[in-house]
């Protein structure tokens, strides 16, 4: 992630927009690692812009991630990531 790099999601019917790396810092704690599976699910490039669709699943819902890049200084950074928990049930 780039360091001013946003994340945009909706919650609890609530529209939200923070800082993505500030976000995971205070979300993933260390422990086991966990049950899940990950796939570039769509990859579009044109010169130095990228956009990708990641599926990210676990046992009972999936996170459908789409995220925007930029490449910098020869290394791709996302700058945005809006996503969607979707239920298995």
């Amino acid at each position: 992630f780039h360091e001013n790099a946003t994340m945009k999601y909706i919650r609890n019917g609530e529209y939200k927009e923070v800082n993505a790396i500030e976000f995971f810092q205070k979300a993933i704690k260390p422990g086991p690692k966990q049950n899940r599976k990950t796939k570039i699910a769509n990859i579009d490039v044109t010169g130095n812009a990228a956009s990708a669709r990641l599926e990210i699943d676990y046992a009972t819902f999936r996170f459908i991630d789409y995220m925007n890049l930029i490449k910098i200084d020869g290394e791709w950074k996302v700058v945005s990531k809006i996503f969607y928990r979707q239920s298995k049930w």
